[in-house]
């Protein structure tokens, strides 16, 4: 049984994280850069995709199950950071990891989990990215809290224009290398399983094909984008084309993605550094 005044607050032990220009250019290729993303992928002048922030949430640092929160029930729901500083293509890094978060939608809807991740450099400790995870915990519900307190969504706005970001068919099979090896997105069988056809893409994966979206519609450069903030509304599949819809409002870039009809991606929104 979930124990919410146990479970709220709980702080993990830090722990060291460290990545390389390897590991930023096969997160890179994971979500679909290529020859024509030259900044992301060759070592000379390389940057981070903003959204490689995102990888410090494969480093496993508590056990849902310990808190009374059932494993199997949970879905990603929702991803945000926020770059102090444009991530590094190499460093050392403290990661620090709390539970910020805890809502319940009811016993038939489940829990609602949010856990934030900070990132602070090793040597000087300065802050360098705070990556917030979403998670609905469908079994965990009817605990006796509420919704109180639950941050609003950023606003939807109708899409004004919109990119086609195209996946690979072994997508998925890429992206796992970056450190989430959740056989769903890999074994036929685990995902039928797990109810859907065949394996899905990562959401962390599409979360990061929005991002190079804004990036080459707007014209931005990586070092602007200041936050990224999306909900998932269904999975992705590999080879599938996903639109993302964006609409600019001064500093704010709003977004969803769509696959045909099917809306995978929304309440969706970029801020850029003024």
């Amino acid at each position: 049984m979930l124990d919410p005044a146990r479970v709220l607050g709980t702080q993990m032990p830090e722990r060291p994280f460290a990545w390389s220009r390897r590991d930023a250019i096969l997160y890179a290729l994971g979500v679909g850069c290529g020859a024509d993303d030259r900044r992301f992928v060759y070592e000379d002048g390389l940057v981070c995709v903003p959204s490689f922030a995102t990888v410090v949430c494969n480093v496993k640092m508590f056990d849902p199950a310990a808190l009374g929160i059932d494993y199997a029930g949970l879905v990603h729901s929702g991803q945000s950071i926020e770059l102090h500083r444009p991530f590094p293509p190499e460093g050392e890094a403290i990661l620090s990891k709390r539970v910020i978060g805890l809502w319940d939608r009811g016993p038939e809807r489940g829990a609602v989990l949010a856990v934030e991740t900070g990132v602070r450099d090793a040597a000087s400790g300065a802050p360098i990215a705070t990556v917030i995870n979403e998670m609905m915990a469908r079994r965990n519900g009817g605990f006796g809290g509420s919704m109180d307190g639950m941050p609003a969504p950023a606003p939807a706005h109708p899409p004004e224009q919109s990119r086609a970001m195209p996946t690979r068919e072994d997508q998925a099979l890429i992206f796992r290398l970056s450190g989430d090896w959740n056989p769903l997105h890999a074994d036929p069988e685990t995902a039928r399983a797990a109810g859907f056809p065949g394996p899905i893409l990562h959401g962390m994966c599409t979360y990061a094909l929005c991002c190079r979206a804004v990036i080459a519609e707007f014209g931005v450069a990586p070092e602007q984008i200041l936050r990224h903030e999306a909900r998932f509304s269904a999975p992705v599949y590999p080879g599938e084309t996903v639109a993302v819809g964006m609409a600019r409002r001064g500093d704010e870039i709003f977004f969803c993605a769509h696959v045909g009809e099917r809306q995978v991606v929304r309440n969706g929104r970029t801020t850029l550094r003024a």
